[in-house]
């Protein structure tokens, strides 16, 4: 059997990519692997698209461990997946900060502007990160709704949000004209 170059660069690609995800789902499921590594696998594997990967992080956030479960939806904030959406905005609402914070910011790589009133929900979180994660994923997703939140943000008190608030706005408005043409 003889393979175009092409066809044998995809086909090795793909034996590598479900070797790779293979190996991952191993350290996971090893239990007396350190949690960094099983954490940093995860994350790893995030952006590859398979059953498998989705598995390894579904399995992850079902874990006991919360420090487990953060890694999986930072994992789902960076897997292009939108079916993981609904998961990650009920978790903007945890108990846990870091959870929160991984859930705001999973759901500005995710999330459309139908995502942005959970979004600015976050901004008067008790956490000043989850509130700076909040601005950050709002101008990732942009939109009017976003810039009068980002606007009202900038008249809050505190200097990191506002510093981040504005810097949002800028990149909002660049993404909109990146080279600088006004047309009217």
């Amino acid at each position: 059997l003889h393979l175009s170059g092409e066809m044998r660069h995809q086909t090795d690609h793909a034996l590598k990519q479900h070797q790779f995800t293979a190996v991952v789902h191993r350290v996971l499921l090893w239990r007396q692997e350190h949690l960094e590594t099983r954490c940093r696998a995860i994350e790893a594997v995030a952006a590859l698209t398979s059953e498998k990967v989705h598995s390894i992080i579904e399995q992850a956030y079902r874990d006991d461990d919360i420090r487990l479960k953060q890694c999986a939806i930072y994992a789902m904030g960076h897997s292009s997946d939108s079916s993981w959406l609904p998961t990650v905005l009920r978790e903007t609402d945890h108990t846990e900060a870091a959870i929160r914070y991984e859930a705001v910011t999973a759901s500005g790589h995710l999330g459309d502007e139908d995502t942005v009133p959970h979004l600015i929900n976050s901004l008067n979180d008790a956490d000043s990160q989850v509130q700076l994660a909040a601005v950050n994923s709002l101008g990732l997703i942009g939109g009017d709704l976003a810039q009068r939140a980002l606007a009202q943000a900038m008249q809050r008190g505190d200097d990191a949000i506002k510093e981040a608030a504005e810097q949002a706005l800028e990149a909002m408005d660049f993404d909109d004209d990146p080279l600088g043409f006004r047309f009217e």
